[in-house]
């Protein structure tokens, strides 16, 4: 699941996404530049991310 700064869920899926699903989601919680107009970025192989933000 992606999140915006409201707290709205931006992308909710399970299972494989592919990188450019999950970057477009991030571009856009982050307000960046699309694909097309930015550097291209070198593909790495990852197993899995998970994160979670906890208040202190």
């Amino acid at each position: 699941m992606i999140f915006d700064a409201a707290g709205e869920v931006v992308l909710n899926q399970v299972g494989q996404l592919s990188y450019e699903r999950i970057d477009d989601k991030m571009r856009q919680v982050f307000d960046l530049l699309p694909r097309s107009e930015s550097v291209e970025l070198r593909r790495r192989p990852i197993n899995e991310v998970n994160s979670e933000l906890v208040a202190d």
